[in-house]
């Protein structure tokens, strides 16, 4: 398990623990966890085809007429745990995400946990998972957020990263954090 620090920055007094660890890690239970999203909900999609009821012109017209989510928002999908879809992601455009996004959709995330009272909150490093933002701008643009978002109730946040770069994602956060 990676090590839990404690945030304190100057323009926001609560702490928070950050936990550092894989997504298999289970570091403590979240109640929404943020996934990496396209703006048509894409990237999160099932990959098995179950069969439907509806007709298959009712599915066709209403793929046609489906509007796209904006670049830098936030879908809720309900479940247990609560899922965050991070809108980070165009697939309409090379490269698919923009950093300004992901800083818009962490805000809107760190909004969107406040206004549910999310106490605890599972975070991939948005971005990184179906783009090439460096998780060096990844916290960059968390911290940024956190500055901008103000104290909120997020009380855990489980920075998900893959084995290999724990020890670089806890220096990263440590020069960040001092």
């Amino acid at each position: 398990m990676g090590l839990v620090l404690r945030y304190r920055k100057r323009l926001w007094p609560e702490t928070l623990h950050l936990a550092v660890d894989p997504l298999d890690a289970h570091p403590f239970p979240v109640e929404a966890q943020a996934v990496e999203e396209d703006t048509y909900l894409v990237l999160s999609a099932a990959s098995e085809l179950r069969p439907s009821t509806e007709h298959p012109i009712r599915i066709h017209t209403a793929a046609l007429e489906a509007e796209p989510a904006v670049p830098g928002s936030i879908v809720v999908r309900q479940g247990c745990p609560l899922e965050l879809l991070a809108v980070v992601h165009d697939l309409t455009q090379d490269p698919t995400w923009r950093e300004e996004w992901v800083s818009d959709a962490l805000v809107r995330l760190l909004h969107e946990t406040e206004r549910r009272r999310i106490a605890a909150l599972g975070l991939p490093v948005l971005g990184s998972l179906h783009g090439g933002m460096s998780t060096a701008a990844f916290l960059s643009r968390l911290d940024g957020a956190i500055a901008n978002v103000g104290p909120i109730s997020l009380q855990r946040l489980w920075l998900q990263v893959p084995h290999e770069t724990e020890g670089e994602v806890l220096e990263l956060l440590e020069n960040l954090c001092s």
